[in-house]
C-alpha cells in the first residue's frame, strides 16, 4: 500500500525520486527517510506536496541538514523534500540593493556573490557551506549580529512558498514597502516548514563595511565584571559582542580563568582604528594584558567560528539550550548553570550575547557517562528559572521527552488553527513544532 502511495510522485515532471538506502542519507535524528524527492522547479515542488497530501504521506523539507535536530522528532518520515537543486540567484540589482535567491542556495554561495559587488546580507548561520537560505528562514535562526542587523525575518521583503494543495503563495516583492495587510512571508519565517515550503526569498541587501576587525581577549580572574561595564562606553557600537566560557579547541584564541570576550567591529577604516584603540584601552583598564586581533577575511572567519557554536555537538553526549534575559543577568545565569552542572558532573560551555540578551549553553556528559542520567536535573532547573528556554539540539530521547520549545504559548489554539488552514492533512513536519504541531 505504501508503494502505491508513492507512485504519483514518479509521474511528476522535473522531480528526481530517490529510493531505498540512497534516501536514507537524509536523516532527522535517528530516523531515516523512506523516499526522497528533489524538485528541479518550483512547480515540481508544489506538485510533490499535493501528491503527498493526497496520499496521506508525511513530508519533511530538507535544506543543508544542519538544523534537522531542532524541535521534537517528527511523527513519521515518509518523504524528504530536498531543495538542493533549487539554488542560485534569481534576480540581483546591486544598485537598488535588492536580491531574490532560491531557497536551496547555501549561505556561503550567497555571501561570495554579494561580496563581489561590495555588499552583504547578514544571515549568520552555522556551517555556511551547507546551511541554506530557506533552512535559515524556516528555523528563524539569528546569529551573533542580530542585535545590530536584526533577525532573518526582519531582512525579508518577499517570499514564494509551495503549499500542500499544490499552489504557490507569494508575499511581498522586491521593494520594502509593498505589503498591504499581514505579511505572510513573516508567518513562514521561523515556522520550521510546518505551513509551507520556502522556495525563493527576496531581501534588501547592505553595503559591505570597508573595514572589519575582530578583537578577542582572555579574561583573567576578577576581570569579567570590570570589562563588561567598559564595553558599554565604546563610541562605535560593535556589530557583535560576547562573553564566552569553555569551547576548548573550537575558537582561535585563548581563554582565561573567567573565559574570554569577543567583539566584532565594522565600519570605515578610521572608525575601526579609533574603536580598536578605545577597546584596547578599556581592556587594559580592566586588567586584561593583551588581545588577539583579526582583520578583514580573518575577522569574517573568526565570526564564522563563533556562529558555528550554535550547532556544536559532542557525539550524543551533549545538549544545547538558548535562553533570553536582560543582558546584565546573562553572566549570573551562566554561573548558576555552571553550579548545577558541576553537581551533575557535566561540562558547561556558554556564550552570552551582550547586544541581544541571549545565552547559548552547551551541557556535556564526560566520556563514559550517560547524558540520560544527568540531563534531566539540568533540564528541570532550566525550566524552573527560564520556562521559555529552547532546547536547540540533544539526543532524540531528550527531544521526545522534554518541552523543546518551552511551555505552550497563550496563542497555541490560534497556531493550531493556522496549521489546519495551511496544512489540513498535517503533511508537513508533523509533530516537530511548538505544541507538537
Amino acid at each position: 500500500m505504501l508503494a502505491d502511495a508513492y507512485a504519483p510522485l514518479r509521474e511528476i515532471p522535473d522531480l528526481d525520486v530517490i529510493d531505498g538506502s540512497q534516501a536514507g542519507v537524509f536523516r532527522i535524528g535517528e530516523q531515516r527517510a523512506r523516499l526522497a524527492v528533489r524538485p528541479r522547479t518550483h512547480a515540481a515542488a508544489a506538485a510533490a506536496l499535493r501528491a503527498c497530501a493526497a496520499a496521506g504521506l508525511h513530508v519533511v523539507p530538507y535544506g543543508g541538514g544542519t538544523a534537522q535536530t531542532l524541535g521534537h522528532p517528527p511523527f513519521r518520515i515518509d518523504v524528504v523534500l530536498a531543495l538542493d537543486l533549487l539554488r542560485g540567484i534569481h534576480a540581483y540589482d546591486p544598485h537598488d540593493l535588492t536580491l531574490s535567491v532560491e531557497a536551496g542556495t547555501t549561505l556561503a554561495e550567497l555571501a561570495q556573490t554579494l561580496a563581489r559587488a561590495g555588499q552583504h546580507l547578514p544571515l549568520d548561520g552555522a556551517q555556511p557551506a551547507r546551511a541554506t537560505v530557506g533552512g535559515l528562514l524556516a528555523t528563524g535562526h539569528a546569529g551573533w549580529r542580530a542585535g545590530t542587523y536584526g533577525r532573518p525575518r526582519d531582512l525579508l521583503i518577499g517570499l514564494r512558498t509551495a503549499l500542500t494543495d499544490g499552489s504557490q503563495a507569494l508575499s511581498g516583492g522586491m521593494v520594502v514597502k509593498n505589503v498591504t495587510g499581514y505579511d505572510l512571508g513573516k508567518l513562514h519565517a521561523g515556522a520550521l516548514g510546518t505551513l509551507g515550503v520556502i522556495l525563493r526569498a527576496n531581501f534588501k541587501v547592505m553595503p559591505l563595511a570597508p573595514a572589519r576587525r575582530f578583537v578577542a581577549a582572555a579574561l583573567p580572574e576578577g576581570t569579567r565584571a570590570s570589562v563588561l561595564t567598559r564595553i558599554d562606553t565604546l563610541i562605535l557600537r560593535p556589530s557583535a559582542a560576547l562573553v564566552l566560557r569553555g569551547w576548548e579547541g573550537e575558537l582561535p584564541w585563548k581563554s582565561g580563568d573567567e573565559g574570554s570576550i569577543a567583539v566584532m567591529l565594522e565600519g570605515a577604516a578610521g572608525e575601526i582604528d579609533r574603536a580598536t584603540r578605545d577597546l584596547r584601552s578599556a581592556l587594559g583598564a580592566a586588567g586584561i594584558p593583551g588581545a588577539s586581533i583579526f582583520d578583514q577575511a580573518r575577522a569574517d572567519d573568526a565570526l564564522a567560528q563563533l556562529n558555528d557554536l550554535w550547532g556544536s555537538e559532542i557525539g550524543g553526549r551533549s545538549a544545547a539550550y538558548c535562553l533570553r534575559d536582560d543582558t546584565t543577568r546573562l553572566i549570573s545565569w551562566a554561573a548558576m548553570l555552571e553550579r548545577i552542572a558541576v553537581t551533575e558532573q557535566m561540562a558547561v560551555d556558554f556564550a552570552a550575547d551582550l547586544l541581544d540578551g541571549r545565552l547559548l549553553v552547551r551541557l556535556a556528559a564526560p566520556t563514559g557517562h550517560a547524558l540520560r542520567s544527568s540531563l534531566p536535573s539540568c533540564e528541570e532547573f532550566i525550566r524552573k528559572e527560564a520556562p521559555g528556554a529552547r532546547l536547540l539540539h540533544a539526543p532524540e530521547w531528550a527531544r521526545r521527552e522534554f518541552p523543546v520549545w518551552g511551555g505552550e504559548p497563550s496563542a497555541i489554539a490560534r497556531m493550531r488553527e493556522i496549521k489546519r488552514a495551511f496544512d489540513p492533512a498535517g503533511t508537513l513536519n508533523a509533530g516537530r513544532y511548538v505544541g507538537k504541531i
